[in-house]
């Protein structure tokens, strides 16, 4: 690992020594601390409360490959009744290490419970290519701090009738053909097979309306508008203001009503929505990317397909994910050793073993490279999209914000009215800018940035 960051920082040096052309900057490099185990008698205990027998299979053989080489350290596994519990046992440092969802992370970070990793970057940063997915889970609160190490998530895919597709492009040429790569084609496409068999519809969960939105609105944007993709309702650049307010959100806002336009029912569940994909009634479907293996069970082989998110007018698909991982808790009597351990469990090897053994995606991009069957598995669109960070790109919403805690029933209730044509575009972004921009004067700047060093 510190040969890595030598190799690094020699060629960054190298690279400064030549580009003596024009005029001349100081550079400073930063010397990345590296996590040590000094071989003193330790006990670290990870904290549980939801492992597949799988997981905790490889867990275990991670711990003991661990232990053969720091047997001084002993490693074990505790299991805890509830998320409640297990954070009670993180907060008096019971547990060194534990399991945290992304739903729980912005308050465990809040409340002190997680260590900041971010003095250890390189301990991740370097050992190989990062996935998307997986820096944005660590960088949840903003680029200035690294509070966990992702192990799995869950993200959203399109899956669309290849057969209906294919047989209406037979005999046509140019733009006359139907494509699904991004939301505008998207939409054209559900017009074009509307007319041919009548099923031009797209099946989506009604409870995803607001997050479609999201990223329908990053999307025309570009992940790079953002002020960070942990504050996605902010634009980059001081004293910027909110997505909201930007010159490309009423195109965004047009876009996402045509794509609501064709939905197949607006009262849908996530389960209704499959089945009616599966039944014919809708010729694409937003859902969970592990639909695939429940459609692959119902539904003629070569008929369907699935694919990433659509893209935008930022010609990148930005959209919200979930995931859960191991936090290192701030009470640890033994934080170094811990942090030390969360690095070896994490490293590439054991991280792509553990995608391949448990079905997770890994959080390096080279695992593919190391483990090509990872992309013949169910998730085999998943890992196409995470080869692709200049394509698929993931931000949320300002979790860290006490505003964002009633913003939910605001934005449906917005979302709603504009569907419904009781409020314009104007109306829609006028609402939604002013509430943001509120928080932002009450609460000021929530996401951490990376320090400037």
């Amino acid at each position: 690992m510190k040969g890595k960051i030598a190799l690094f920082l020699a060629a960054a040096l190298l690279a400064g020594s030549l580009s003596g052309c024009g005029r001349e900057e100081q550079v400073i490099y930063e010397s990345l601390a590296s996590a040590q185990n000094d071989g003193q008698s330790a006990q670290l205990v990870i904290g549980a409360y939801q492992l597949e027998e799988d997981q905790e299979a490889v867990l275990e053989e991670a711990i003991q490959r661990y232990q053969a080489d720091f047997p001084e350290t002993e490693v074990r596994v505790e299991r805890y009744a509830s998320q409640e519990k297990l954070a009670g046992a993180a907060a008096s440092g019971e547990a060194d290490l534990f399991q945290v969802e992304s739903p729980q992370a912005v308050d465990y970070a809040q409340r002190g419970l997680l260590r900041d990793l971010m003095e250890y970057t390189g301990m991740w940063d370097y050992e190989a290519s990062l996935t998307e997915g997986a820096r944005r889970a660590m960088r949840f609160m903003g680029e200035g701090a690294i509070y966990l190490v992702p192990v799995d998530f869950q993200q959203d895919a399109l899956f669309y009738r290849t057969d209906w597709i294919e047989a209406y492009n037979e005999t046509r040429r140019g733009t006359e053909r139907a494509y699904v790569e991004t939301w505008e084609q998207l939409v054209d496409a559900a017009g074009k097979l509307d007319r041919e068999n009548g099923a031009g519809k797209l099946a989506i969960s009604a409870s995803a309306t607001d997050e479609y939105f999201d990223s329908v609105l990053w999307s025309t944007l570009g992940q790079g508008a953002l002020a960070d993709p942990a504050a996605g309702y902010f634009l980059r650049g001081e004293g910027a203001g909110t997505v909201f307010a930007s010159d490309k959100a009423p195109e965004a806002v047009e876009l996402f009503a045509k794509v609501m336009g064709i939905r197949l029912d607006s009262r849908q569940t996530e389960e209704e929505a499959v089945e009616a994909f599966a039944a014919g009634e809708a010729f694409a479907l937003l859902a969970d990317a592990r639909t695939g293996e429940a459609l692959a069970q119902s539904m003629p082989e070569g008929s369907w397909k699935a694919a990433g998110i659509p893209q935008g007018a930022g010609e990148m698909a930005v959209f919200h994910h979930s995931w859960w991982g191991w936090g290192v808790s701030t009470a640890s009597a033994h934080g170094e050793k811990a942090v030390h351990f969360l690095s070896f469990l994490t490293n590439s090897d054991n991280n792509t073993h553990w995608a391949k053994v448990c079905g997770a995606l890994p959080i390096y991009k080279e695992a593919l490279h190391m483990e090509p069957t990872l992309l013949e598995g169910p998730r085999e669109v998943e890992m196409r999209m995470l080869k692709d960070a200049a394509e698929f790109r993931n931000a949320s919403r300002p979790w860290m914000y006490q505003a964002e805690e009633a913003f939910g029933p605001v934005l449906d209730k917005a979302l709603e009215d504009y569907l419904q044509g009781g409020l314009d575009a104007a109306g829609l972004l006028g609402q939604l800018d002013a509430y943001w921009s509120e928080a932002y004067e009450a609460e000021g700047q929530r996401w951490q940035e990376r320090q400037k060093r």
